[in-house]
């Protein structure tokens, strides 16, 4: 609904601008200028800017585009009846003057709205190039006196204005002190066009200044927030409302408001030239702004600045629970990990504390039968070799899950490796303890590694380095393999980073085509929440 709409309008635009295009063209063509197409052509596109920039300015700016409009029409009245010729001139005047209301917001805005008009209906006026200098002179002035006085969101209309005004009144001047200074004539032409270029110049400024009102500012304020800082907000809040001296406080569990910085924001006293908008969430007091008298005299722009605020505050509200869930999410996978190596230890204990124990005492009974000759000594023979490989087998398993020289510190560990590796391997590093997780997963990104050569690299030789920096722990295994390890291809490499990854480490793979293996393990020695 709301798209057809907008499409409505905009045809509706296109149709007026077309409407003006064709009133303006028969209008130049029935002036005496048609057959100097230097003369008619450059007014034709005046007027239609003056028109089209009208009609472009958003509806919640009326008045601007309203006289936009007025200003087109009086330019093409001018050509058509001379007595009219510089009304255009009046309507941009009221417009830079009450920008972006209608009425002037003073008796001396008034006054300065009611002498555009005159000045611009009275054509001697416009014969004197004195004049025109103090008509050029007098308007800057009355836009600089707007903006010494404005305060808020005015001091920003006042200043968009003043810019406009001080390009007008330029050409003005140049002009007239042109025309002054070559009185033959051969400057005419040329200020003409300077001044048409400074109309269309003032129209398009204006349409660009006021094409966002302030309260649509404020929410795309919150958009661009993102990452900013704290304090970031009253900046930005201060800078789109004109007020300097603006402040944000918020509630704190204690009833008092404080700043960014911790520091107290008090509510200004009656008369302080201060006011105190309170800002409230969930229909309870939520934060407090404290600004100029002048700054807050829209609804809109309340309505606008509250909910900038409880958005900006939303979003820094949950970007803390983010980062709260984060750790906790950290410190539970931490916890499944010692969980596992927990449940790992005592399967490994009740291995060899009940299963290994009960094969190793049949094999006594074996020995025992074969010594007494109460079986066939092939049958007895037979059975101690199934329970032999039982054993081993057995054993494997139980160092595979977690080994009991871990205990001891991991070099001894990493030596019990080394020494079941059929994998010839060189081993160095200090000899020292360290926190039981970190050994635990220092182990396991060996003897995973290992387990990989040894499966799949066709390696000869292997290398296990252990070096300690001041806050990591650092284990680099190396093969001679054919390489081309891909971690995509199988559990044990994607095991083996989760592991790394879940104790806050890194975990490196430089695998290249016939060129070996190497893993790099960077384990932190003291924890840190991510």
């Amino acid at each position: 609904m709301q798209d057809r709409a907008a499409d409505a309008g905009q045809a509706a635009r296109w149709g007026a601008l077309v409407v003006a295009a064709a009133a303006g063209l028969a209008i130049e063509r029935g002036s005496d200028s048609w057959s100097e197409p230097v003369l008619w052509v450059p007014d034709l596109l005046v007027g239609l800017v003056l028109v089209g920039a009208g009609l472009v300015v958003p509806r919640e700016q009326p008045a601007i585009g309203t006289l936009l409009g007025l200003a087109g029409a009086a330019w093409f009245l001018g050509t058509l009846w001379p007595a009219a010729l510089f009304l255009h001139v009046g309507v941009i005047v009221h417009l830079l003057v009450t920008a972006p209301a209608w009425r002037p917001r003073s008796p001396l805005d008034a006054a300065a709205v009611v002498a555009g008009y005159g000045a611009a209906l009275s054509m001697p006026w416009w014969q004197s190039d004195v004049a025109v200098v103090a008509v050029a002179l007098g308007l800057v002035a009355a836009l600089a006196r707007g903006l010494v006085r404005a305060r808020g969101t005015a001091r920003r209309h006042r200043l968009v204005a003043l810019r406009a005004g001080a390009g007008l009144a330029s050409a003005l001047l140049v002009g007239a002190v042109a025309r002054m200074l070559f009185p033959s004539g051969a400057v005419v032409l040329p200020a003409l066009l300077l001044y048409e270029l400074a109309v269309c110049a003032v129209a398009v400024g204006l349409v660009l200044a006021f094409r966002h009102p302030v309260a649509a500012r404020l929410t795309d304020l919150v958009v661009e927030l993102g990452d900013a800082r704290s304090g970031t907000l009253r900046d930005a809040l201060a800078s789109t409302l004109g007020d300097p001296s603006l402040e944000v406080g918020h509630l704190t569990p204690g009833g008092q408001y404080v700043d960014a910085q911790g520091a107290r924001v008090h509510v200004p006293t009656p008369g302080a030239g201060r006011t105190a908008t309170l800002v409230e969430r969930d229909g309870r007091p939520f934060a407090l702004l404290v600004h100029d008298d002048a700054v807050l005299d829209e609804p809109a722009l309340v309505a606008a600045v509250a909910a900038a605020t409880r958005l900006a505050e939303s979003h820094a509200t949950l970007r803390v629970d983010v980062g709260a869930r984060l750790v906790e999410l950290d410190a539970s996978r931490r916890r499944l990990l010692l969980a596992a190596d927990e449940e790992q230890a005592r399967l490994e204990r009740r291995l060899r504390g009940g299963a290994e124990r009960r094969l190793e005492s049949l094999e006594a009974l074996l020995a025992a039968a074969a010594a007494a000759s109460v079986a066939p000594a092939e049958h007895v023979d037979r059975a101690r070799r199934e329970l032999a490989h039982t054993l081993d087998d057995l054993r494997t398993l139980a160092q595979g899950l977690r080994p009991r020289e871990l205990d001891q510190g991991l070099r001894g560990a990493l030596l019990a490796l080394a020494g079941r590796s059929p994998l010839p391997l060189d081993l160095s590093g200090p000899d020292e303890r360290y926190d039981p997780d970190v050994e635990a997963t220092a182990w396991f990104v060996c003897a995973e590694a290992v387990a990989n050569a040894v499966k799949h690299s066709a390696a000869t030789r292997a290398s296990i380095v252990v070096s300690r920096r001041p806050d990591d722990l650092v284990v680099t295994v190396a093969d001679d393999g054919d390489g081309g390890a891909d971690p995509s291809r199988g559990t044990g490499l994607r095991g083996m980073a989760d592991r790394v990854d879940a104790s806050g480490g890194s975990l490196r793979l430089v695998s290249p085509t016939a060129g070996g293996t190497q893993v790099t393990a960077e384990l932190p020695l003291c924890r840190h929440p991510r």
